[in-house]
């Protein structure tokens, strides 16, 4: 019985020694798309936006309404891993940052890995 303890507890301290490996970041990209035509949409009407080539472990995305959605300033709101897409519509006409992250991690949390890619949108009333 003591010999299957320590074998037991010999096997649990190699799967954890071997187990968990320091590995570089995975590869990020906050590349997107959208169907805007020269950045410009219509007071609520959609916007979508195309995420195929964005790629990391957590992805971010920034409205840009007000300082507290906005990159930098603010929170962003997070996308499942495998988004292919996404639909906004802004309420009020003006001017706002669009902001994507994509951030991973590496080397037990020591390594990150950041990209991001910006787009201003302008948003006009409907005449």
């Amino acid at each position: 019985m003591k010999n299957s303890t320590i074998a037991a507890m010999i096997l649990a301290f190699l799967l954890i020694l071997f187990g968990c490996n320091k590995e570089e970041p995975a590869a990020v990209s906050a590349a997107f798309t959208t169907n805007l035509v020269n950045n410009t949409v219509g007071v609520g009407d959609p916007v979508t936006v195309y995420l195929q080539d964005a790629t990391g472990e957590f992805l971010t995305y920034f409205m840009g309404l007000d300082s507290t959605d906005s990159y930098g300033t603010g929170t962003g709101k997070s996308l499942e891993t495998g988004t292919d897409s996404l639909v906004l519509t802004y309420y009020t006409a003006g001017r706002y940052a669009f902001t994507l992250v994509a951030i991973s991690y590496g080397n037990w949390g020591e390594t990150v890995s950041e990209a991001r890619q910006s787009l201003d949108i302008t948003v006009v009333a409907d005449e």
